[in-house]
């Protein structure tokens, strides 16, 4: 078994899906990853699908079935580090990790002008399991002297 540097597939993550790009013919995927999350595996059962200790193993058990793209869904904050794929002839590859809705400076291939997603539209930032509360403010104006009370909803 020899190690390949990358691969052209890439394995998506979604608000609340993790997916591969392509269907990538694969024996097996190991994913390492960190945060607490809750994983629902969305392969048939000619996968062997395992979770433990921050590392996700995906298993084909057999070879003439469909290659699947979606993966899992995920409640909760995940952060996927390194995804490795193995094909039928035992070769390694490491693939790289799409995390959408998060655009960095050196993953944009256009100009900054052509970007059309502002920043303050971007709500989220990996955490899917967010709880709404009631933020309340009281503050005072010296000039009036009166209180005014400021309620917004919130995510935490």
């Amino acid at each position: 078994m020899s190690d390949k540097t990358k691969h052209s597939t890439q394995l998506n993550v979604g608000k609340n899906i993790v997916s591969l790009n392509d269907q990538l013919a694969y024996s097996g995927i190991e994913i390492n990853y960190f945060g607490d999350v809750d994983i629902i595996s969305l392969l048939p059962n000619s996968y062997l699908f395992k979770k433990k200790h921050n590392k996700i193993i995906i298993l084909k058990v057999n070879q003439h079935s469909d290659i699947k793209t979606d993966l899992f869904k995920f409640k909760g904050k995940i952060q996927i580090v390194r995804c490795k794929i193995v094909n039928y002839n035992l070769e390694n590859y490491f693939i790289s990790i799409n995390h959408q809705k998060l655009d960095l400076w050196e993953s944009i291939s256009s100009n900054w002008e052509n970007v059309t997603t502002n920043w303050e539209n971007l709500d989220y930032d990996g955490y899917n399991n967010k709880k709404y509360y009631i933020d309340k403010t009281l503050n005072y104006d010296k000039e009036t002297r009166t209180y005014t009370t400021t309620k917004e909803i919130r995510k935490r």
